[in-house]
């Protein structure tokens, strides 16, 4: 991702939180449907700028190395813009709900077509709220639902999806996150500081005939 590239990504977040925050000064804020039952043809506001959204997490994912840029575009340019200290409020409660909504399912297309705009989206997933869910606290309550949910999906179906498709399961690895083969295990390798090895998180995976 280029230079070009970067300050236009900002740019795109920067216009999606000042659109939330704008609705969600409104005396009344406009009504919507959390929870919509198969496809639906009508968007309102929210759905729209959720779309935007994800859109946007999908063009960072595209950077896929080395770890500490991936971390500087997905985390520092977008999920903490999204999900940080400045996304708070009703209008933000609602669409951050629809977002979530829209990561999951996108995932889950995994299971019966494997492809990689769902590779990326959960690779992106993976590298940003990592592999070990810690208590709710702070920004994380926003996406704890989310982690919860990812982590669950990826324990019980990677290996799966590296049996059927190998190059898929693959491109599921961005950043910090990579495959261990002896172990048939994520693992999530943090940046060394002054440890005498690098830190490292594992996520433990069911076995593909399970």
């Amino acid at each position: 991702m280029t230079f070009l590239q970067i300050a236009r990504l900002r740019t795109a977040v920067q216009f999606v939180k000042d659109a939330i925050d704008l609705i969600g000064k409104q005396q009344t804020l406009p009504s919507t449907t959390l929870r919509v039952r198969g496809d639906r043809r009508y968007k309102d506001f929210y759905d729209h700028v959720a779309n935007l959204m994800f859109e946007i997490i999908f063009s960072a994912a595209s950077v896929t190395a080395p770890p500490d840029k991936c971390w500087t575009i997905h985390y520092n340019s977008v999920w903490d813009e999204f999900f940080g200290l400045s996304g708070k409020g009703k209008a933000w409660k609602i669409i951050h709900f629809k977002l979530r909504r829209l990561l999951y399912n996108e995932i889950l297309r995994l299971e019966k077509f494997p492809n990689y705009k769902s590779s990326k989206i959960l690779g992106f997933c993976l590298n940003v709220i990592g592999l070990k869910i810690t208590k709710r606290k702070g920004d994380d309550r926003e996406y704890y639902p989310l982690h919860k949910a990812v982590l669950s999906w990826t324990r019980k179906n990677y290996l799966r999806l590296k049996s059927i498709h190998p190059d898929v399961a693959a491109s599921c690895l961005i950043g910090s996150i990579s495959f261990d083969e002896q172990g048939n295990r994520l693992v999530q390798t943090y940046a060394q500081g002054l440890n005498l090895e690098a830190p490292k998180v594992y996520l433990e995976l069911a076995s593909a005939n399970e």
